[in-house]
């Protein structure tokens, strides 16, 4: 990990790493003076596998910022961390940023819809990809954010500006069928999902995972 004044940190699973004004134990001082910083704003913990931060103020929002797009991260918020990922705190004066550096979490397999999360297989046709990638494309269009799933009304309509005719029926047939593939592989996931996997829960995984990519939302609709 490297931070603004490129200090670079090698972080531990066996330990928790603390950022803010004055995070302690032994955690990163950022501006020990600047009072609009919360004193332990955010940490990284190493958790079922994966690299998770969590908000830790209890006022002020940190931004991430990488392959899923930008999103603001509220106060008692956790999310998993991919490559490369920026985590910005933004304060009065200044906005810190902190850089990851961290292996892929999911990878696409060449000429295929194939990706794998870890060892594991899930399975979207191309025609399911493009209908999850408009699900999601709130989250990867910084000027718009909004990481609510897109209805089905929107989903056509991206998928009819990337010249393809589709009924809204043909949206939610290719919907329920990523969820399906996504239900088949659940419990080998660690999220902890419930009974059944919903629109969210689908629209989270393939973001968590970066099944959906900044990239694919450009070639897809032509948006960044």
């Amino acid at each position: 990990m490297s931070s603004d004044e490129d200090l670079i940190l090698e972080l531990s699973p066996q330990r928790v790493f603390a950022f803010g004004r004055n995070p302690k134990p032994e955690g990163l001082v950022l501006d020990p003076q600047d009072l609009t910083l919360s004193a332990t704003a955010g940490e990284i913990r190493w958790m079922d596998g994966d690299w998770i931060l969590r908000n830790t103020s209890s006022h002020a929002r940190l931004r991430l910022d990488g392959s899923r797009g930008v999103r603001d991260v509220v106060p008692g918020e956790a999310i998993s961390l991919e490559f490369e990922d920026a985590v910005i705190v933004p304060t009065r004066a200044f906005n810190h940023q902190l850089k990851t550096h961290l292996p892929r979490g999911a990878r696409a397999v060449p000429g295929g819809s194939t990706m794998t999360i870890g060892d594991i297989e899930i399975e979207f046709s191309e025609p399911q990809l493009r209908a999850v990638a408009a699900l999601v494309v709130g989250w990867f269009v910084p000027a718009r954010y909004d990481p609510v799933p897109l209805p089905a009304s929107e989903i056509q309509r991206l998928l009819s500006l990337a010249g393809e005719d589709v009924t809204k029926t043909g949206v939610y047939k290719r919907l329920d069928k990523a969820r399906a593939e996504v239900a088949r592989v659940r419990g080998d996931l660690t999220d902890g999902f419930g009974a059944a996997v919903s629109l969210p829960v689908l629209a989270q995984t393939v973001v968590k995972y970066g099944i959906v990519t900044q990239e694919m939302i450009q070639d897809f609709f032509g948006l960044a």
